[in-house]
């Protein structure tokens, strides 16, 4: 049965589609169960994240899975349909990265694992989706240990975090004091955790705000009005604020210093206008970045990326060919175990007609003998069928290869 890929993104689709389409929690294993009992699916998982909806189904056919979705998505013009060998192209690259909005961003691997996850938990995934996810994760950590792609900084706040990690070492014995609790204030409180930060402290004019943020990631919550005592206490200092004027003065700095016995100072203003009086760059000890420097910290990292990720394409082709053996070898499979199957059925059904033959006294050689060409009849009626059939059609090809299959067969 055909593996198909339906789904929508942050490039097809806007915000207000993908909105509808998001499925979280107990939705998401609704919708799952509701997939599982359509005519004609027979595996179902979901990649459900903010920038994209992914269904993946193995199905009897096409429309067995524009009918289970429904019109109203698949004909909107907002949706891919993937099938087979182009399905499994699109989610290793899914895994990888290199279909995200920030190319290379390593949080859709987990996404994907926990949409693996999920349908295991719905029992929806069978061996043909469990395989392709798991077929995803090898080649995504592929790509993350033969590429730099995950290393470089492509966003401002990845990049001031990054930035601070290369000028301390030992990551985790350092303070970091975030001033604005927005969605920038937000991102960086996540990398800073990723990157393994020893403590987070949080201030913003709207307390539960700065209480929220640092609640989420352990750290502590200082006042707006203790501002100026904070900041000796911190070896990092990060400000995205909206005020339109410094709330970080030099003089505070100047004096922060003289506290700390002259230890160094990393400092990021990713805030327009800029948050941190500028003469705060002219003292010593201060590392002073404002958001100019990092965008091109920020730009060269992407470049990196780039180039990064047509190395990464190489390893997906590479892994694309292996699934795609992997599914060609399962198709044989499926096709050896039915023939089997018959064989094993039609022998057991023979056998007990001359079981009893025997234990009624019947001649054993004749018994024998009967058995034998009856099996024998029933082992080859179907495949002879066919073989008139093609004979009859004309279909050469088929027939040399049944030939072949034979002759091996009568050799051994």
């Amino acid at each position: 049965m055909p593996l198909f890929l339906i789904g929508l993104n942050h490039e097809t689709a806007p915000i207000d589609v993908r909105e509808r389409y998001a499925f979280v929690g107990e939705s998401l294993g609704q919708e799952l169960q509701r997939l599982i009992q359509q005519p004609g699916i027979h595996e179902a998982s979901l990649i459900s994240t903010c920038n994209r909806s992914e269904w993946l189904l193995v199905a009897d056919e096409h429309n067995a899975v524009t009918q289970a979705l429904g019109d109203s998505l698949t004909s909107a013009g907002y949706v891919y349909i993937y099938q087979d060998q182009d399905a499994a192209q699109h989610l290793l690259k899914v895994a990888c990265g290199l279909n995200s909005l920030v190319l290379g961003e390593p949080q859709i691997l987990g996404q994907c694992k926990q949409a693996l996850e999920a349908a295991q938990h719905a029992n929806t995934a069978g061996p043909l989706v469990t395989h392709s996810f798991e077929h995803a994760f090898h080649c995504a950590k592929r790509v993350r240990t033969e590429t730099s792609i995950g290393s470089h900084p492509v966003s401002v706040a990845f990049a001031a975090v990054r930035t601070a990690q290369q000028i301390f070492s030992n990551f985790e014995r350092h303070t970091a004091l975030l001033i604005g609790a927005g969605e920038t204030g937000e991102l960086l409180a996540r990398h800073l955790a990723e990157l393994g930060l020893g403590k987070l402290l949080v201030t913003n004019r709207t307390i539960e705000r700065a209480q929220n943020l640092a609640a989420e990631h352990g750290g502590d919550t200082i006042a707006w009005e203790n501002l100026e005592q904070a900041i000796p206490q911190a070896d990092i200092v990060i400000s995205s604020t909206a005020a339109p004027e410094p709330v970080v003065q030099a003089n505070w700095v100047k004096q922060a210093l003289k506290i700390r016995k002259r230890r160094p100072m990393f400092m990021v203003d990713l805030a327009v206008p800029r948050d941190i009086e500028p003469a705060t760059a002219e003292l010593d000890d201060i590392y002073l970045y404002t958001v100019d420097d990092l965008q091109n910290i920020a730009q060269q990292g992407l470049d990196a990326r780039r180039e990064a990720a047509a190395h990464a394409e190489d390893i997906v082709q590479i892994e694309l060919e292996n699934w795609t053996r992997w599914s060609r070898e399962r198709s044989a499979t499926d096709a050896i175990r039915n023939f089997r199957g018959h064989a094993s059925e039609a022998t057991q059904q023979e056998l007990e007609k001359a079981i009893q033959a025997l234990r009624n006294g019947d001649n054993a050689e004749q018994v024998l003998t009967e058995f034998a060409h009856k099996l024998s009849a029933k082992l080859t009626h179907a495949p002879t069928t066919k073989l008139r059939e093609m004979g009859a059609e004309e279909q050469q090809q088929s027939l040399a290869l049944i030939a072949k299959l034979f002759d091996e067969t009568h050799t051994k």
